[in-house]
């Protein structure tokens, strides 16, 4: 299953959802390729070229779920 979504008008990967406080948080990865616009959004820099992020769920929007399927 594949999760992806928007933050801040940028493509993300949903790699994990927790509760904290009530409230539940979404793990994200940047799937952009603009180091610029991930560093000005203050993503955490993980490797070369690969950001993260933790956003309250209702942040985020465009919250897409695709589900793979083996097929034969």
């Amino acid at each position: 299953m594949l999760v992806t979504c928007s933050w801040q008008g940028q493509p993300f990967r949903v790699v994990r959802s927790t509760e904290e406080q009530g409230r539940e948080i979404f793990r994200l990865f940047y799937r952009g390729h603009n180091a610029d616009a991930a560093e000005a959004l203050g993503l955490w820099k993980n490797d070369a070229g690969v950001y993260s992020y933790a956003v309250p769920r209702n942040d985020v929007s465009d919250l897409k779920v695709v589900h793979n399927t083996k097929i034969g």
